[in-house]
């Protein structure tokens, strides 16, 4: 039987430890070719761990602003989105229904009405918009829905002017309906007085919207449709001076009301710039951040992977002499 000397013995110890240590930076140098960061942030970082901490603060910061104006855009969009979809429903219905009255078009007028019904459902629809579960258009009450029963409105408007002794009286008590605080906001816009939670820009900057389901000029572009929808219903059969009157004054209603609209949505786009020049600086700050922390953690991937490959001939060769000193058979080695 052979008996290893004691030297041998030695040389076999320290060789496992060689092997052990090898191994450890095959570890090392895979984690680091596959993330391109150094592993030992303390070293990197001379033992200043809170710099490495400061940095990912910052970067997780920036992320979150990203996310965040992300989630505002998001809402602004919709939100101007309505308000053009608004404008397209209009289609110039104020002006077509002026030249129906001036020529005596009984079908055009009566298409002009149909056309108005829908038209207010369909605006109320659109405002109804809302962004997961918030209701962009519903003021402080984000959770309620934006409007009620568009029919129920219709109703209401129908009833007013039939029960009105004139036309003057009518339309006194459909302006009285739209006022501030009037029966419109009580019994069909579902929103909150307050206005809408501000949309965060940044730095702790925000947006606010001035627009909701009760701003003047969809309650205006509402008063105008549905006095076009319901007028000819409400009024006794042929009165038509009352009609005339009334399709009259919805129609101006709805130009008033277009212009106003036109107004908000370009403020919508002002604050979308906003946003998007917010969104220009943060990745901006991201990359710079990003740059700092390559400089300090980052390690060439393909310089890695050298050392990789060159560890891995190391850790052959130290198996192979290891077998040999512990007079292994190439089965075992194996």
């Amino acid at each position: 039987m052979q008996i290893n000397s004691y030297p041998d013995l030695l040389s076999f110890t320290r060789r496992n430890r060689t092997t052990a240590q090898i191994r450890e930076r095959i570890q090392t140098a895979s984690q680091e070719a596959v993330t391109g960061l150094k592993s030992d942030l303390t070293k990197a970082t001379d033992g200043d761990l809170g710099r490495a901490h400061l940095l990912k603060k910052a970067q997780s910061d920036i992320e979150q602003s990203q996310n965040i104006n992300t989630l505002s855009k998001s809402r602004l969009s919709l939100m101007s989105g309505a308000l053009t979809s608004t404008l397209d429903v209009i289609d110039n219905i104020d002006s077509r229904a002026i030249v129906a009255l001036n020529t005596d078009n009984v079908f055009g007028t009566d298409a002009l009405i149909s056309e108005a019904r829908a038209s207010v459902e369909n605006i109320m629809s659109s405002l109804s918009v809302k962004h997961g579960e918030r209701n962009l258009f519903s003021g402080d009450r984000t959770d309620t829905t934006t409007f009620g029963d568009a029919d129920v409105f219709l109703s209401d408007i129908e009833n007013l002017i039939a029960t009105a002794p004139d036309t003057d009286a009518a339309i006194t008590a459909i302006d009285d309906y739209f006022s501030d605080g009037g029966d419109f906001e009580t019994r069909i816009y579902q929103g909150g007085d307050g206005k809408s939670p501000a949309l965060p820009l940044g730095n702790g900057r925000t947006i606010e919207v001035p627009v909701s389901g009760k701003s003047n000029s969809i309650k205006d572009v509402l008063k105008g449709l549905a006095i076009l929808a319901t007028s000819k219903s409400a009024l006794p059969e042929g009165d038509n001076a009352s009609f005339d009157t009334l399709v009259t004054n919805g129609a101006a209603s709805i130009t008033k009301a277009t212009s106003g609209i036109v107004r908000l949505n370009g403020e919508l786009g002002i604050f979308a710039q906003s946003l998007e020049s917010a969104a220009e600086q943060h990745e901006s700050e991201a990359l710079d951040l990003a740059t700092s922390f390559q400089n300090l953690f980052g390690r060439d991937q393909f310089e890695a992977a050298g050392e990789l490959k060159q560890l891995q001939v190391q850790l052959e060769a130290s198996y192979a002499i290891t077998a040999r000193l512990s007079n292994l058979t190439l089965t075992k080695f194996l």
